[in-house]
């Protein structure tokens, strides 16, 4: 940690997570970041909302009660008075994490960042001449760049997104 903040590193969550999101669906017929998107739709409005009316509210999108249910405890962990709002936010992550990767897909070296673990896309120019990689491995469905950069062109496509949509995001 003291050499993240002596290198001023940016914080490696929203890749960490971001990339684990697109992972999770990259080798599916239909690679839907619904999750993902739940996830953050529900921490934004349980930010505004009490646990009931958040139960009710998620019912347009599951009618599954148990896991309307996870999804809130998971909103609302760490609260004191879930009938107040209030969230626990850092589920907003995963989706914006795979947005800022997926808008940035053609200039990431995945190879580069998947060997050095835990770091932020956007550190990787200054870590590419200090970073060890030696002994890593990549998964399989990495080993061919130019598939996986299709495999991610097919996730934007899937999930009704193009490149116009990540205009305003950082």
């Amino acid at each position: 940690m003291k050499a993240r903040k002596e290198m001023e590193l940016h914080p490696c969550n929203p890749t960490e997570e971001g990339l684990a999101s697109l992972h999770s669906v990259i080798l599916r017929k239909e690679p839907s970041l619904w999750r993902a998107a739940v996830l953050y739709y529900t921490t934004y409005q349980a930010a505004h909302m009490s646990f009931k009316d958040l139960f009710s509210d998620l019912g347009q999108w599951m009618s599954d009660e148990n896991v309307r249910w996870d999804y809130c405890m998971r909103a609302k962990r760490g609260q004191r008075d879930t009938s107040q709002p209030g969230a626990f936010c850092k589920d907003q992550v995963y989706l914006t994490g795979a947005l800022e990767i997926l808008k940035n897909r053609y200039s990431i070296d995945f190879h580069m960042l998947t060997r050095c673990g835990k770091v932020s896309y956007k550190d990787l120019p200054r870590l590419k001449d200090i970073a060890d990689l030696e002994n890593t491995r990549l998964p399989f469905f990495m080993s061919d760049d130019s598939l996986y950069k299709k495999r991610l062109d097919y996730i934007v496509k899937q999930n009704g997104l193009s490149d116009e949509d990540f205009l305003d995001i950082n």
